[in-house]
């Protein structure tokens, strides 16, 4: 009941689509005939203008390329001593090797570095090289 429905062009990527779709259309039916004009008349104007037309369709298209693409998001740093002992132990009875125990650490818990992991890994296990 209080969900809201949302026209498909009020949607972020249509609007996207949408932009991306009237920059082509427009550099579609206004360059070839500047650069056509710049490369019969050649003039210091005619010329200019066809550069200056495809540089700003080439940035035009870069700029609705790039904020199409998805940011990809960090997970939150993870404070080391909030993973539980009980995660590191099992993280270590689980592997074969130290690498894979810091791995396995990791994965459980997405915003831990490779450093602080490794401190826990080695907080558990002080003399060992390999286990």
């Amino acid at each position: 009941m209080g969900e809201r429905n949302i026209e498909w062009y009020d949607r972020p990527a249509a609007k996207r689509a949408l932009l991306l779709l009237a920059a082509a259309a427009w550099a579609a039916i206004s360059l070839p005939s500047a650069v056509d004009r710049a490369l019969t008349e050649r003039t210091p104007w005619t010329v200019g203008m066809a550069t200056l037309g495809v540089v700003l369709a080439i940035v035009l298209v870069v700029s609705l390329w790039r904020r199409a693409a998805p940011v990809p998001t960090l997970p939150p740093a993870v404070d080391p001593a909030r993973v539980p002992t009980a995660d590191v132990d099992r993280a270590i009875s689980s592997t074969a090797s130290r690498v894979e125990a810091v791995s396995a650490l990791r994965a459980r818990h997405r915003g831990l570095g490779i450093a602080e992991a490794s401190l826990l890994v080695n907080d558990r296990h002080p003399g060992a090289v390999d286990y």
